[in-house]
């Protein structure tokens, strides 16, 4: 089943619960992204660009999720990640290759 929003503050109120309680409840997870300041915003703020994912070549948003087999009408929507208005992951889907850290925050995004 999916969740629809009505705006991007509701996705990422939304999303920002999630991983709030995910990290509560697993304090000792291994993560990904390199700690400090992202933005939460969507796929299509981000439209047309690019992610560099570790051992892959560069591809667009938009590949990436039509890779991923998120459904065209969540595409758009899709929570994503900036740092300093650069790209750095498609939440649950890429992370990109230059941000990555051992024990780096790694976030997942699933459909309720």
């Amino acid at each position: 089943m999916y969740k629809i929003f009505q705006t991007v503050d509701e996705v990422a109120a939304y999303t920002v619960q999630r991983l709030i309680a995910k990290i509560i409840s697993k304090p000792n997870a291994v993560l990904g992204l390199a700690t400090g300041s992202y933005t939460l915003t969507t796929a299509k703020a981000v439209r047309g660009q690019k992610l560099t994912v570790k051992g892959r070549p560069s591809k667009t948003v938009k590949v990436l999720l039509q890779e991923a087999n998120i459904p065209v009408v969540l595409r758009e929507n899709w929570p994503v990640l900036l740092q300093q208005q650069q790209l750095v992951a498609i939440i649950g889907v890429a992370q990109a290759e230059c941000k990555l850290v051992d024990d780096g925050l790694v976030l997942y995004y699933t459909k309720s």
